[in-house]
């Protein structure tokens, strides 16, 4: 059975811009299990095969201010929809 995934986008509000490169961190509550990925040129990231359960997001780019959001329910596929990032 496949695990499931956590999705979404990463964009710049103030000029409503894509955010590429930006680092995406999962980390599961209570467990500290770690999973990454790099938005594309669209924004879009996807953290593939994660262990179900909750995790606190972390959007993380050179730039901009840090975004911190959870907890994300992962016990099946979950696109948490557009997270935005300001610049710092």
């Amino acid at each position: 059975m496949p695990k499931p995934f956590i999705a979404g986008a990463v964009f710049e509000p103030k000029v409503d811009e894509c955010t590429e490169d930006a680092k995406v961190t999962a980390v599961k509550v209570g467990k500290g299990k770690v999973y990454e990925a790099a938005t594309d040129s669209n924004g879009d990231f996807w953290l593939h095969d994660v262990s179900p359960g909750e995790y606190t997001l972390l959007v993380e780019k050179g730039g901009y201010l840090p975004r911190k959001m959870g907890p994300v329910d992962a016990s099946k596929d979950v696109n948490v929809g557009d997270i935005a990032v300001r610049k710092a």
